[in-house]
Parts: structure tokens; sequence; C-alpha cells
């Protein structure tokens, strides 16, 4: 029991370090991967909040509680078909095939470090559903597969899992995801996709080839922009998580500020000429100590053995990179072909993230946006080359024409006001100006009403105008007819809903929209009836 209750430990202990390495610095670790912890690795939840405090981060304990509560509704208190399974299953699967001899007490044989697309032989040991064996496997049947080796990469240090195919006689499974539930055990979750498959048949794991060498040029990309940001920003940059998917790369970083675009395309140039340079990739197994005073980097927050793996960039001294990693890399930087920075953001106080595509993805980028230069050139009637100065004299043009814009609207807004001045409506002895307006800004409303109490010390000004198909109704009331009881909220209120808005305001002022301007008329009817209904 003490052995098991430490082999769990381990193995938890280890996915937990690796699930904070990747959170920003005083992140929250979700209450989801919280209870994935507890219930399929067995970490118990004040072990998992302890060490995580300690590291400098929070849990989302109201979410793994909700979390704890959805498992239980689902599960019915046990366990079902595609419910998370506990690390017990594992642990026992591992002791069974152990035991008989079918694995060595290291576990599955791992070695991701193959070439791209070279096959590898293997015997299937176990086929799992959840954790559990199971016989008589069809087409369509989803399985966990168990080899006694396996060069299928599991993702690790922020490096995606491999996905391929399985091959036996007469049957296919194809792997969608690569995992290892505990220490020891890498289980390929996939689904058959011909014949039957079998426990005891020799097979061939192919690793999707492209999918890796696409992960394989982000990830070197990786290394490369993580030493340039240091040239560039300063040795406090320091990786603080990142993602190597086959389509992009993320890397997260220690910085207090945001990288501007000159020093974006200052990196972005570098990594691209350290790519052409086509310097050596190589990497090794060595001493932890004798890594880190040769100066290797490592991965913050991560927990190494006493063998680490290197990877440097470059040769003798001309080495350009130096980090402890157990990924897998290019074996020159040319392979990873063009490098592009697509964004730059904050994620938390003192961390940035940077994006960027390498390889094919990194063309059809570049393609994209010059199709898109293209156009808008071609728009503008000129080159690509002129097509910001070209924008920018249209810009000035329509700032110009806006402004010309303004001054005729003001002028007909005064004309508007002056003809209606002179003959105001009288609703039961109050002066009230009532507009109808088209494409009328409010603040040129609002100048008209302020025109009013100029001319009108005592008056109630209502506007109705339809902008673009919009309504936008204003009433004001002079301070005197308020005391009167003329309450300009209740008047919007009422006007309001009738162009299907809603709301109400202040007694001297209010203000509102709708969704039908066909009924402004209809409206300003109602305010006519509301001022008359007021009794003094």
């Amino acid at each position: 029991e003490e052995e098991r209750f430490s082999r769990t430990m381990e193995a938890g202990l280890a996915e937990l370090n690796g699930l904070l390495a990747e959170l920003p610095a005083e992140g929250t670790l979700s209450g989801e991967k919280a209870f994935f912890l507890k219930a399929t690795l067995g970490l118990p939840i004040q072990v998992i909040k302890d060490i995580a405090e300690e590291q400098g981060y929070q849990v989302d304990m109201a979410g793994f509680d909700r979390a704890e509560e959805d498992h239980a509704k689902v599960s019915g208190g046990g366990q079902a078909m595609g419910v998370i399974v506990g690390v017990e299953a594992y642990n026992h699967v591992l002791q069974n095939l152990q035991s008989a001899g079918l694995l060595s007490d290291a576990g599955v044989a791992y070695d991701p470090y193959i070439p791209a697309g070279q096959p590898f032989n293997a015997d299937v040991v176990a086929l799992l559903q959840d954790g559990t064996s199971i016989d008589g496997l069809s087409v369509g049947d989803k399985v966990e597969v168990v080899l006694n080796q396996t060069s299928f990469y599991v993702e690790s240090g922020g490096q995606v899992s491999d996905t391929g195919i399985i091959t036996g006689d007469g049957w296919e499974i194809e792997v969608e995801d690569t995992r290892r539930p505990v220490g020891g055990l890498i289980v390929h979750l996939g689904e058959v996709v011909k014949g039957h498959p079998i426990v005891g048949a020799n097979v061939t794991g192919i690793i999707d080839a492209q999918r890796r060498i696409d992960i394989i040029r982000n990830h070197t990309a990786t290394h490369i922009l993580h030493a340039a940001l240091r040239n560039h920003l300063g040795a406090h940059v320091q990786q603080r998580g990142s993602l190597v998917a086959p389509e992009r790369l993320r890397f997260d970083f220690a910085h207090d500020a945001k990288v501007t675009d000159e020093e974006i395309g200052r990196i972005e140039q570098e990594v691209n000429a350290v790519i052409l340079a086509d310097l050596p990739v190589h990497w090794e197994n060595k001493p932890l100590a004798q890594a880190r005073a040769e100066g290797a980097m490592a991965l913050f927050g991560e927990k190494y053995g006493d063998i680490v793996r290197t990877v440097i960039i470059g040769d003798g001294d001309n080495r350009y990179s130096y980090e402890l990693c157990g990924g897998t890399h290019a074996n020159r930087t040319i392979d990873v072909g063009a490098f592009i920075i697509t964004n730059e953001s904050s994620t938390s106080a003192g961390v940035r993230r940077v994006e960027a595509l390498t390889g094919q993805m990194a063309v059809e980028y570049i393609q994209a946006q010059r199709r898109i230069l293209n156009q808008l050139a071609s728009r503008l009637t000129t080159t690509s080359y002129d097509a910001v100065n070209k924008l920018t004299a249209v810009q000035d043009e329509l700032a110009q024409s806006k402004k010309q814009i303004e001054r005729l609207s003001r002028e007909v807004a005064r004309s508007t006001f002056e003809a209606k001045i002179n003959n105001l409506e009288t609703i039961g002895g109050v002066p009230v100006m009532v507009l109808q307006l088209q494409n009328t800004p409010v603040e040129m409303i609002r100048e008209m009403s302020d025109w009013l109490r100029h001319k009108q010390p005592s008056a109630i000004f209502i506007a109705g105008a339809d902008n673009d198909g919009k309504p936008l109704l204003l009433v004001t009331v002079t301070d005197d007819l308020v005391k009167q009881g003329y309450h300009a909220g209740n008047i919007i209120k009422e006007m309001a809903q009738t162009v299907g808005g809603g709301g109400g305001g202040r007694p001297n002022m209010a203000q509102a929209g709708g969704k039908d301007s066909a009924k402004l008329s209809e409206a300003l009817d109602i305010a006519r009836k509301l001022i008359a209904s007021v009794k003094k």
C-alpha cells in the first residue's frame, strides 16, 4: 500500500508541476484541472492546494467543487464509460503487465526521437477502455492501446502529443492522442478504423510525419525565439509557459513592458537570420549539475532528474541557444523555414505572450497578408508600396469632408430652428418646440435645445431623429415648468415605448433610443398629449 501510494504521489506531483509551469506568474489552476489531478491521478486536493500556494499560485476551489459535483451526477457515485477513471485502475494495469513480464520495471520503453515518419515495431500488451481491459473491439470503437514500446511523443514541456496509426494483421487504429496516466504507462487513445484489434499482436506504429515535422519546426523556433528575446529585451526574460503545436507556437515570458513594434521587428529579423545561418541542432544527455554549470536554460517550474536532455543550437564558440528540453527538434535551423510573429500581448502582470508561425503556416500567413494589401492597393488605385501614403491621403480627405458635413449640418439645424422659433406650438398654455429630424447627431439636438432656452426661458423642447434607421429621442423642460409638474423623463418613457425602446431620465432632460423610426411621428404626438394632460 505504501509503495502504491508513493507511485500515485509521484505521478500526480509530476503532472501538477507541469500544469503549474504552464500558468502565468501568480496564476490560478482551474478547478477542472485540480479535479483531474484528484480523480484521475489520486492526488489529494489539500496537497494540490498547498503545493500550488508554495509556488505562488492559487487553486479555483469553487470550480473544483463544481467539477466534483458534476462528476458525481454523471457517474452516479461510481465509474462509467467515458467518465474520469481513478489512477488506481491504471496502476493496476501497469502492475499486472509488469508481473506478467510484458513490461519491464521501468514500464513502456519510450523513445520519441526517431526520425519523423519512420515506422517502429511493438507488441500490443493491453487494450483498454477507461483503464479496464476490453475484448471484441470493432470498427468505430474507442480504445486505449498499450504497447511494450512506443515512439509517439507524450505531451510535455508545452509540446503536444503525437497522432498517427497503429496497424496489425488486418486491423488498424487511428491514434488521436497519447497520454501517460501513471508513471511507466503510456496509452494511445484512438479509434478502430479497420478490423478487430487483439492483445499480443505485433504491430507497426507510424507517427503522422507532416504533423511531427510541423511540431519540430515550432519547437526549435521556440528555442531560437527565447534566445532572441533575451538578446533584445534583457537577461531577465525567462520562459513562463509555452505551447508547441503543429499549426503555431506560443511563448510566455517574464517582461514588465509591452514589446514595441520596433523590438518585434528586430527580434523577428534575428530569428530568421539564425534560421538562414543553417546552424546545427544537437542534443545529448548529461548530469543536471553539469548542464547548469555550462549555462543551460531550464524551464520555469519544471522538475528535473539527475540526468537531463540538453538541446544546443550552434557549435562550440558559436553556440546560440542551450536549454534543457525533452522535446523533439529539427536537425538544423534551416529546417524551420520562414518565421513570423503574429501577435504580442499581456497575460498577467509582468508576463508577456508572443505567438508565431513557422514553415508552411508562416508562408500561408504572409501570402494572405499580401493578398489583403494588394486588394487594398487596388481599391485605392495605387501600388502596394504606396498604399499607406494613399490611405493616409484618403483619410485626410475624409476628415476634411466630415468637418464640412458637420458645418453644413449645423447650418441646416440652425435654419430649422429659426423657422420654428417664431412659430412655436402652444400646448396647455406652454410654448413647445416639436422637431422631427433626419440624421442629426445627439450633440446637435442638445445644442438646439440650448438655443431654445436662450430664446425662450420657459418652454419644452421635443425632438425625434431618424439616424440611419435608428430613432433618437430627446426632451428638455425648463426648470420653472418642472416645478409645475412637467417631467422630461416621464414624457420620453412613453415616447420610447412607441418606437420600440425604453428608459427614462431626469425631470429637466431625458434621452432614449429605439428600433422603429417609422413611428417617430406617433411618438411626437404622444408627447403632445402627455403635455396637454398635465394638471398644474
